[in-house]
């Protein structure tokens, strides 16, 4: 917090008796402010350095030399509880929904102006069909970055900030962890490089821009077999049976198997097929592939002849 609003560190402390606070009505709050719990370092190395010589240090170090500076830029970041490579497919899937809005809406204005241009030509009516195929591909894309917007939303845990110093010519850049876990985020939107920061700490813009991690959006596709299972019957049908289906695959009980796996069809003869593009896979280098839900309902996802996975609304699925 000192970093990002460029405030000093204040302490209040007690050198001797601190247990005397106790009794006192205004001074109680400050039980705990024993001068030698918090100016000295602990000597247990498992206990976290939060004395005030550390702290000073360290806010020394970043930020001493910007007294006369002042903050020219604060920023939030969506961040992911995941490491680059996964945290990726989240940004990158955002990035591109972005991008192809954009080319779609400047398509449809092309579109409309060609029509607009011709309306007195014998090319009029298929300008018209033109237009009005070039606006159902921009309401496609809006409604692809909207389902895109609430996977993001939906997993999106925050707290990551940049402050910004400036000083003259000068400019320096601070990109702050307030999670008490390790999360990735995206420093310059659309870039494709993620830097995963750890958890309740700071970072420079030099350590940020050299250990970002650059991942290309890969190829996505749309899962033929994801069923919606859109009633709390198909939900609990199908796992019970799943559930058989695992502990026989378990147990290499054939004849098991090829009981759980009708019960699973079963389930599932009542749920229509996710539509094109509502459930997708992204598949990387490292052969990992990611399944994809942006239906507001669960999903049922066939793996393989004898895997199935179940998907919440509008999350995603890890297969190693």
């Amino acid at each position: 917090k000192s970093i990002e609003n460029g405030a000093a560190p204040y302490y209040f402390l007690v050198y001797d008796h601190a247990t005397d606070l106790r009794t006192s009505k205004d001074l109680s709050d400050y039980y705990s402010a024993d001068f030698k719990s918090w100016f000295e370092k602990p000597t247990d190395s498992s206990v976290k350095d939060t004395s005030i010589q550390t702290t000073y240090k360290t806010l020394n170090e970043a930020i001493g030399g910007l007294q006369n500076a002042t903050i020219s830029g604060h920023d939030f970041y969506t961040a992911f509880k995941l490491d680059a490579n996964e945290a990726a497919v989240l940004f990158n899937e955002y990035n591109a929904a972005v991008k192809a809005l954009a080319n779609a809406k400047a398509a449809y204005d092309a579109a409309a102006k060609a029509t607009e241009e011709n309306k007195y030509t014998g090319l009029l009516l298929e300008k018209i069909g033109e237009e009005r195929d070039a606006k159902n591909a921009y309401l496609a894309a809006q409604t692809k970055l909207e389902n895109v917007e609430s996977l993001i939303k939906r997993n999106d845990v925050g707290g990551v900030v940049s402050v910004t110093y400036t000083e003259g010519a000068t400019s320096k850049t601070f990109y702050i962890n307030y999670n008490n876990f390790e999360v990735t985020f995206e420093p310059v939107a659309g870039s494709g490089d993620f830097y995963t920061i750890a958890p309740m700490t700071f970072v420079t813009e030099e350590t940020v821009t050299s250990g970002s991690t650059h991942v290309e959006r890969a190829a996505v596709a749309t899962v033929e077999n994801a069923y919606l299972a859109t009633t709390a019957r198909i939900v609990a049908e199908f796992t019970v049976a799943n559930e058989e289906l695992i502990t026989a695959i378990e147990n290499e009980n054939e004849y098991a198997i090829n009981r759980a796996i009708p019960k699973i069809n079963k389930a599932l003869e009542d749920a229509a097929k996710a539509a094109e593009g509502e459930v997708v896979t992204i598949k990387y280098a490292d052969n990992a592939v990611i399944y994809v839900n942006y239906t507001s309902g669960n999903v049922v996802v066939k793996i393989s002849e004898t895997r199935f996975e179940l998907i919440p609304a509008q999350s995603y699925l890890i297969i190693e």
